[in-house]
Formats: structure tokens, sequence, C-alpha cells
């Protein structure tokens, strides 16, 4: 465990040197331990949190005016709140509770602007101590000597400041200590990691025993180079080079899933099926359900007309149960082909689609997104353009 660095920028090393208990993380600057008033004018301690968007190295300038504090009302010594502070009142956001968004201009500073952190930081938090202080401030310096705060070291290589941002980090956080597995990179596996590797997931592992080739950069995220593809790289080696530039822990596994290493996937809270074999599917299926681990499979089913495409996506999914329905959706294990996916037509468009409908059904099941309804069998209509889905429960 490391203590967050305040390195990013000089003048939150100049406030950590001068008392103030920073923390940094998740595209936030969050100052602990802030006495402050309340109507009953006891003195509490709260917390400033300031969103910023940096690049990489360097804070760089307040954007705005505005804060959030998380903690009850600040107030004056009658008892009033303090003036021109407060904006509106949030309740939770970003996984704090009792959050208030605040709004103070610096009508002292030219264009009402605030140069830097150093400067915004300070004028709001001797807005609000400055009550604390002067009604007790031997109490208000004892709130104010408070430990630094220790944090874990984040998945990122770099700060997630687009979820702080939006406000998502309280959502975000059912992302946390989650082990998931994408089995198969050919297409789909391709970018339902291009969506995981956003996400702060504990650990994404790569399972594909098969080569990066040139038909695969026409299907798969991003744009292959020349020289990447005469080298020949693993498909498995290829997504692990290109996405651990952004997420620590992208775990590779050169190899198919079969009886020697299918019990890898028991350790997972859900594997992610991106395969393109009927047969191979309803192994990996069967042993899952067997040992009640959780699973989102794919498959595109497409055929070729009169110079025309059409077909469908087919996502299935199973949370925990008998899990009965999947033989019939997959079809028998035993099968001797695998019918219309040996026509072997994938559309990158189509299969970011699907990436798409088995991440949705993924996070509706953990209450990321809104759980009702939930469906186990979704169908996408290419020519209607119409999804059709199917609960089993």
């Amino acid at each position: 465990m490391l203590q967050q660095p305040t390195s990013l920028d000089p003048e939150l090393q100049k406030l950590q040197s001068e008392g103030f208990d920073l923390e940094v993380r998740d595209g936030l600057i969050i100052v602990h331990h802030v006495p402050y008033l309340n109507s009953k004018q006891d003195v509490l301690e709260g917390k400033l949190i300031f969103c910023f968007s940096s690049n990489v190295s360097a804070i760089g300038k307040p954007s705005d005016h505005t804060a959030f504090w998380a903690g009850t009302k600040p107030c004056c010594n009658d008892g009033t709140e303090v003036p021109s502070l407060i904006n509106s009142y949030k309740g939770c956001w970003n996984g704090f509770q009792e959050v208030y968004y605040l709004s103070l201009y610096p009508d002292s500073l030219p264009n009402s602007r605030y140069p830097d952190y150093y400067t915004k930081i300070k004028t709001y938090y001797y807005t609000i101590t400055g009550h604390a202080f002067a009604h007790d401030a031997k109490l208000a310096n004892t709130v104010k000597s408070g430990a630094v705060k220790i944090v874990e070291d984040d998945v990122f290589m770099y700060q997630d400041t687009n979820t702080s941002r939006a406000g998502l980090l309280g959502a975000t956080a059912k992302l946390q200590e989650k082990k998931v597995a994408i089995i198969g990179l050919g297409g789909t596996g391709g970018y339902l990691l291009d969506y995981l590797a956003k996400m702060p997931i504990a650990e994404i592992h790569l399972f594909d025993g098969d080569v990066f080739s040139q038909h695969n950069a026409f299907r798969a995220p991003g744009a292959a180079s020349k020289e990447e593809l005469e080298s020949s790289p693993s498909k498995v080696s290829y997504f692990c080079d290109k996405y651990s530039k952004m997420h620590k822990h992208i775990i590779g596994h050169e190899c198919q899933i079969d009886e020697g290493n299918i019990e890898f996937l028991f350790d997972m809270d859900v594997v992610f099926i991106c395969v393109d074999s009927v047969k191979a599917r309803s192994f990996i299926s069967r042993h899952l359900i067997d040992h009640n681990i959780q699973f989102v499979d794919s498959g595109l089913g497409l055929s070729l007309g009169k110079a025309s495409v059409g077909g469908q996506v087919r996502v299935t999914s199973f949370f925990g149960g008998k899990g009965g329905y999947i033989k019939d959706i997959f079809g028998s294990a035993e099968a001797k082909d695998d019918g219309v996916y040996a026509t072997n037509i994938q559309i990158a468009i189509l299969n970011s689609l699907a990436a798409i409908m088995m991440l949705n059904c993924w996070l509706k099941h953990i209450n990321f997104f809104d759980a009702l309804p939930q469906y186990q069998n979704i169908v996408y209509n290419v020519g209607m353009g119409k999804l059709f889905s199917q609960s089993y429960e």
C-alpha cells in the first residue's frame, strides 16, 4: 500500500507541506479533516472535494469555480449556513454520502477565476474553517491534525478523470475486485477487452491460442500496423501489449480452453465466451454451469444474400441456477459441424454490437445499469433492426 502522490502538481506539494491532508485519486483532489461548524455550533470534520482533468503528469489549472463538500451543512457562529457557498444538495455522489455542490467565486481575483489549485483549495478551506477556528481554535486544530490517508494502488496506468467528472465512482465501485475472463479474441472478444480495460476491474484474463492475422485486423478495435502484422504476434500478446498501456492487470494465456485448464475459469466472477465453435461453447458452458460460474456467451449467425448481409447477433447469459435452457439454445455438444457459424462471416460493427450486448447483460446483473427487466437470451435481427428477448426464469 502506498500513499497517493501529490507530485502531479507542485501547488499540491506546497499545500501538503503546509499541513493539508490531501488525497489524489480517480480524478479527485480530496482534502480530509476539514474542521467546520454545524447549525448547533459543534466543531466537526468534513471533506472538500475538487474534480480535475490532468494531462497525466500535471493537474493544471482549475476549469471552474466549483467544488463539493462531504458532511453536514457548514454554518456560521449564529447557526446560519455559510453565505455564498452552497449551490445545491447532491446526496450520494461518487461514493460519498451527504454531499453538497459548492459555488464560491473568487471575487477578489482577476476575471473571478482561480489561477491554480493552491489558491482555490485555500480559499474554500478558510471560507469554511474560519468559523470553526473563531469558535474554538483548539478543537479545530485537533480536527485538522488527522493522519495522512493511505489508499490502495490503482488498476490504471493513469487516473480515470472521466468517471469522477461524471460522478460515477459510486457505480463503478461495483466493478472493483472483479475477476473476468474473455475466451476468444477473434472479433467480439477484442471489443469486450476495449470496453473492460476502461473499467476498474481487478483482473482481466485473456484466452486464445491463435495468431493475430491480417484478416483479424479488420474486425478488431483500433488499427494494427503493417509491422505488427508482419511479426505474426499471438492474439493474446497483441491485445495485452495494446491494453496494458492503460490497465495494469491484463493477464494473457496463449491457449485454448480444454479439459486440462478449464478449472482455471472456476475462480472467475464472470466468463465471456466469444468462440465460433458450437462444440467449444457447449463444452465450456457445461463445465461453468456445473460449478455455478457466471458467464455470458455470444454468437454471430450471418449469411450473404444478393450482395447484402443478413442474420442475427445472439447473446445468452447464465448467472446461476440449473441452466437447462443453455443446451436448447446452443444445441447438442456432439454437433458434427457449426452450421451457420461455419460461414465465418465477421463484421466489426456487429462484433462491437455483440460485445456491447454482452456487457449490458452483465452490468445489469450487478446493478451497474438499471436491472429490470433481465433476459437470459437476446437476439438482434440485422434485417429487421429489432431486439428479441427471452426470459427463462
